[in-house]
């Protein structure tokens, strides 16, 4: 789906930590390259999974409850999340692309500026909840299917 709203394709380090810091939606792609754009999709900060129209009609970003739903299905699960496209630090480097994937919940962190992802490493079986990362970090998202 479209990046709706969010800022540049193209930030460099020190102003993708600025800008995420002070809650601005952004998105990227792993290490600013649109070549695998086809394969790894963009990463983003937690503020563009806030935007009312990021999602088309009938989906969202999930819940760390929705996931908790989701684990049960196990393998099925793990081929939709099996797009390990890294994620960007809040300092604007980027990190294991074709190794872990990450993803934003729609659940925001008793923390300010904090919120829940969830993660799954490349070999594993299990999705990880990830508590309390920075908003400023750029991870996927997937979308579930609206009730």
């Amino acid at each position: 789906y479209g990046h709706t709203g969010a800022s540049d394709k193209e930030i460099d380090d020190e102003k993708w930590g600025s800008r995420g810091t002070n809650g601005e939606a952004l998105h990227c792609y792993y290490n600013n390259d649109e070549s695998d754009a086809d394969t790894y999709g963009a990463l983003y900060s937690w503020f563009v999974v806030k935007r009312d129209n990021f999602a088309p009609n009938g989906w969202r970003v999930p819940t760390r409850d929705d996931l908790n739903k989701l684990d049960k299905y196990g393998e099925k699960i793990i081929k939709y999340f099996n797009v390990y496209g890294g994620f960007r630090l809040y300092d604007g480097s980027f990190r294991d692309k074709g190794k872990m994937g990450r993803w934003w919940t729609s659940d925001g962190d008793e923390v300010p500026f904090t919120a829940f992802a969830f993660s799954l490493t490349k070999g594993e079986k299990d999705l990880s909840i990830d508590y309390g990362l920075p908003t400023s970090l750029g991870c996927s998202i997937r979308l579930v299917r609206d009730k």
